[in-house]
């Protein structure tokens, strides 16, 4: 237990142990140290470690966060600041930010402030053919601020929920200068009409100032019918910028060369207390290159004996390239503590540009809670693929093994009353 003053404070988090091996990956095999602390009183103090050291191929060490925070509950304005390395998300996507942060909250209105430096999120994997440096958010320096509100007009019942988001970010430095402006939209109402339990509507919007013609929208409406039943439809686009910032940005600047738009319709049933089925259908437009159609169909068979099924097809057609995938896998729990999982899934691809090819893959996957706070999983994948109709020349097909086993504590907090 620690103490700041007379608050008591509570520490919970995780260690984990990691060994992974790729047979057809650069780094080969490493074993990986994880450790995730957290700290909180009643206070408003809080503070947060989460680093990983790897040894063997692609050996170093990462630094995912390090921050404290300090809520001050100062008339009028309770005002909460943030420092150190901590992670981010806004209409620069998903980043750590070193620097600082400063929240202000009255009733259930919050504003916001930041600035820093933006890195890469490490825990993500950096592509063979590019660098940690260029897959980082462009921009030397970032700064911004946000408003959160509710629009109390929209929700006319007690439990309904309408709130607006509204940010402004700038990035410079590095050859960079830019300037984002986004907006999300959350509602929720229950049993609005038509016999539904309830309504959500979620809405995001990113565009640039100075160049109002390109913005990225996603919008998606969910009924539900009942807790486990929902239809839904979405629209989406997206448009690379002049300048890309982001590595979504560069991706579709570089492969995509234009905007792209998806709309979609899908849904989940549940029959009886067994069987769920989900599914979707999606058109994907383009500017530059041929419109597509996918669609992917899951279902899931729960059984009573501890054993459930997982089945799943999807396909996807767009101009000459054709992609066709199935997935089968069985669970099966041996007891109240170990589950096995055994799965198979097949993909084909054929292409104009590149070689047509089959992928096989092979799983096999064992979870085995040893205690309540000490959990250990070894999984293991065989992959082949096999290349046909070959125009180029003869390639030689590939088998690639992968075999991972992970081991984590979570260690419970250290004191009876948990503020988390």
């Amino acid at each position: 237990m620690l103490s700041a003053g007379h608050a008591s404070a509570v520490v919970f988090g995780s260690l984990e142990a990691r060994y992974e091996s790729h047979s057809d990956d650069k780094c080969k095999s490493y074993f990986e140290q994880w450790v995730n602390l957290n700290q909180k009183d009643n206070s408003g103090l809080s503070w947060g470690f989460m680093g990983m050291n790897r040894s063997g191929g692609c050996g170093g060490q990462q630094l995912q966060h390090l921050f404290m925070s300090k809520k001050f509950a100062a008339a009028p304005l309770p005002f909460q600041i943030t420092a150190g390395r901590f992670e981010r998300m806004d209409g620069g996507g998903f980043y750590t930010l070193d620097g600082f942060g400063l929240k202000w909250r009255v009733n259930d209105i919050e504003l916001e402030t930041y600035a820093g430096t933006p890195k890469r999120t490490e825990l993500y994997p950096t592509p063979s053919n590019t660098s940690a440096k260029k897959d980082s958010p462009s921009g030397n320096h970032v700064a911004g601020f946000s408003l959160r509100t509710p629009i109390a007009g929209l929700a006319k019942r007690t439990d309904d929920r309408a709130f607006f988001k509204l940010g402004f970010r700038h990035a410079w430095g590095g050859k960079v200068t830019e300037n984002r402006l986004d907006g999300t939209f959350t509602g929720i109402w229950q049993q609005p009409a038509f016999g539904l339990k309830s309504f959500h509507l979620d809405a995001s919007f990113t565009l640039q100032p100075e160049d109002m013609a390109r913005k990225i929208y996603d919008v998606q409406a969910r009924a539900y019918f009942t807790r486990h039943n929902h239809i839904y439809l979405r629209t989406r686009k997206y448009e690379p910028p002049r300048e890309p910032v982001t590595f979504l940005d560069r991706y579709y600047h570089n492969y995509n060369r234009g905007p792209q738009r998806i709309k979609a319709i899908g849904g989940n049933l549940r029959l009886a207390k067994t069987i769920d089925l989900s599914g979707h259908r999606r058109h994907i437009s383009r500017e530059f290159g041929k419109d597509g159609i996918s669609t992917d169909i899951r279902g899931v068979f729960n059984s009573h004996k501890g054993w459930r099924i997982h089945a799943g097809i999807g396909k996807l057609d767009v101009g000459k390239e054709k992609k066709r995938t199935w997935q089968l896998a069985l669970e099966y729990n041996l007891n109240s503590r170990l589950m096995l999982r055994l799965g198979r899934s097949y993909i084909k691809e054929d292409s104009a540009l590149l070689v047509p090819k089959r992928v096989t893959a092979t799983e096999l996957q064992l979870r085995w809670m040893i205690t309540h706070s000490l959990h250990l999983s070894l999984q293991g994948e065989k992959i082949d693929v096999d290349y046909y109709g070959d125009r180029f020349g003869i390639l030689e097909d590939i088998d690639a093994d992968h075999i991972s086993l992970r081991l984590i504590y979570q260690f419970p907090a250290l004191k009876k009353a948990d503020y988390r």
